[in-house]
C-alpha cells in the first residue's frame, strides 16, 4: 500500500506542475494576446485620425477656393445684382 500511495503522491506532484505550468503557459497567451490587441487598436487609431486629418484638409481647401472666386467675381455679380434688380 505504501508504494501505491507513493506513486499517487509523485502523480498528483506531476499533475500539480503540469496544471500550474498551463496556467503560466496561458497567462503568458493571454497577457501577448491583450498586448497584440492594443498595438492593432493604436493602429487603427492612427489610420482613422489621418484619413480624418486628410477629408478636413480638403474641406479647408475647397472652402478657401470657393472665397477665392466669390471675392473674384464679386464684382460682376454685385453688377448683375443690380442689373436684375432693376
Amino acid at each position: 500500500m505504501a508504494d501505491h500511495e507513493r506513486l499517487d503522491d509523485v502523480a498528483s506532484d506531476h499533475d500539480r506542475a503540469q496544471l500550474a505550468n498551463e496556467e503560466t503557459l496561458r497567462n503568458r497567451r493571454i497577457t501577448t494576446r491583450r498586448g497584440q490587441q492594443a498595438k492593432k487598436e493604436l493602429a487603427r487609431r492612427a489610420a482613422k485620425r489621418k484619413r480624418l486629418f486628410k477629408v478636413v484638409a480638403i474641406w479647408v481647401g475647397i472652402i478657401f477656393v470657393g472665397f477665392i472666386a466669390a471675392a473674384w467675381f464679386l464684382p460682376g455679380v454685385i453688377t448683375w445684382l443690380k442689373g436684375f434688380f432693376h
